[in-house]
């Protein structure tokens, strides 16, 4: 039973490491190309990028030898001008992702380090990106902007936040605002003029309902508020223009009846 116990925990113990790296994304980084320098200067930075790649515990970094292998085998020239069928066929054989190829430029006294991100799935550069440095000894800081943006590009995107609530004081203002547009002003004081208090009575009764635009999208609290508020003033404006209708239908009518009386 001991020995069975020891083997399930030395096996575990041995896998265990493995799972991690494979969960965290693959990136192939070619040697660059040495352009009016040491021939060695490309490789030597390439070589430095992986290592700062794989410091930072964010990556499963191809090793060299490994990537050499593959290439040798499978016959493919990976140079600056990869094309997207070698980089779909590479990055399938070792497992990246995210293949990094470029070059480093000495002119003068400047260093150029020209750099691009392939994505291994589709072939397709989607990014490219030139550091400079004025002496040998800044290439390391060099190295370390190429990791900030292979770290930028496996940051997760941000999930668009749901536009903000506006506090219940303007939910009131905008739900009045829209009652005072939606009611028929005219209508109401016809009402009030032609049918008088039934006109006056009618208005108190009608239920208005707001505009289902309005009202899209929002939470609940914010709907309550919303149809509350506008009902409340869609109502008293309905009840004050047909008291009005009514008012002024009423003057007329007694100024014309004494008009008429003898």
């Amino acid at each position: 039973m001991i020995s069975r116990i020891f083997f399930v925990v030395a096996l575990v113990s041995i896998l265990a490491p493995a799972v991690g790296p494979q969960e965290l994304p693959g990136v192939a980084v070619m040697d660059f190309e040495s352009i009016g320098g040491d021939p060695h200067l490309g490789p030597g930075v390439a070589e430095n990028l992986r290592t700062a790649l794989l410091q930072t515990g964010q990556f499963r970094v191809i090793e060299r030898s490994a990537l050499q292998k593959v290439l040798e085998e499978q016959k493919l020239q990976v140079t600056g001008l990869i094309s997207p069928e070698s980089a779909v066929k590479l990055g399938k054989l070792v497992g990246a992702r995210l293949i990094v190829v470029g070059s480093v430029v000495k002119f003068a006294n400047t260093y150029t380090l020209n750099v691009r991100f392939i994505d291994a799935e589709t072939g397709v550069a989607i990014r490219a990106e030139k550091v400079q440095a004025g002496f040998e000894a800044e290439i390391p800081e060099m190295v370390d902007k190429v990791v900030e943006m292979i770290m930028g590009i496996y940051e997760p995107k941000p999930v668009p936040s749901p536009p903000p609530i506006p506090p219940i004081p303007d939910v009131v203002i905008l739900a009045q605002q829209q009652a005072e547009t939606d009611v028929n002003k005219l209508m109401w004081f016809g009402a009030g003029c032609l049918l008088g208090v039934f006109g006056v009575l009618g208005a108190y009764i009608w239920e208005p309902s707001p505009p289902t635009v309005a009202l899209m999208g929002k939470p609940p609290e914010y709907i309550s508020v919303y149809i509350r508020e506008y009902k409340k003033k869609a109502k008293s404006l309905q009840a004050k223009y047909a008291l009005y209708g009514c008012i002024t239908w009423s003057v007329i009518y007694l100024l014309s009846m004494s008009a008429a009386a003898p």
